[in-house]
C-alpha cells in the first residue's frame, strides 16, 4: 500500500500520472506536474487510496514503462483505475530510453514535456 509521494500532492489538481518510480515522479514534478509511483508496476494501488485520489483531480493517467511488463502493467491498471495511458514513443527504444528519467538524461526536460502533451490519450 506504500505509494510513494502521495503526500506531497496537492489538495487538488487537473491530471496525476502514475509512474513506475520514484526517480520518475521526481522528474515529472520537477515540470510542474503532479505524480505518484507504487511499490513496482505490477503492484495494484488500493481501490480506496484511487477513490480519493479521484476526487481531488479531474484525470489519471499511467506513465510506465515503455517495455513489456510497463506496458502489460499500463493496460491492466488502466482499466483497473478508469485511467487513460502515455507512455516514451517506440521510437526511443532504440537509444535504450523507455521512461521519463531515461528521456530526460538525453533530451531534455522540455522536450519531454512536449511529448507527454503529444502523447497523452
Amino acid at each position: 500500500e506504500d505509494v510513494q509521494g502521495v503526500t506531497q500532492l496537492p489538495e487538488t489538481g487537473d491530471t496525476l500520472y502514475i509512474t513506475s518510480s520514484l526517480k520518475d515522479v521526481i522528474v515529472l514534478r520537477k515540470l510542474g506536474l503532479s505524480a505518484i509511483a507504487p511499490s513496482a508496476e505490477t503492484t495494484i494501488i488500493p481501490e480506496d487510496i484511487i477513490a480519493e485520489l479521484k476526487s481531488r483531480f479531474k484525470k489519471l493517467i499511467i506513465f510506465y514503462d515503455n517495455d513489456n511488463p510497463g506496458i502489460v502493467a499500463s493496460n491492466k491498471h488502466s482499466k483497473i483505475y478508469e485511467a487513460s495511458e502515455v507512455c516514451i514513443p517506440f521510437k526511443y527504444l532504440s537509444e535504450g530510453i523507455k521512461d521519463p528519467s531515461d528521456f530526460v538524461e538525453k533530451y531534455g526536460y522540455e522536450k519531454l514535456l512536449n511529448v507527454i502533451k503529444t502523447e497523452e490519450k
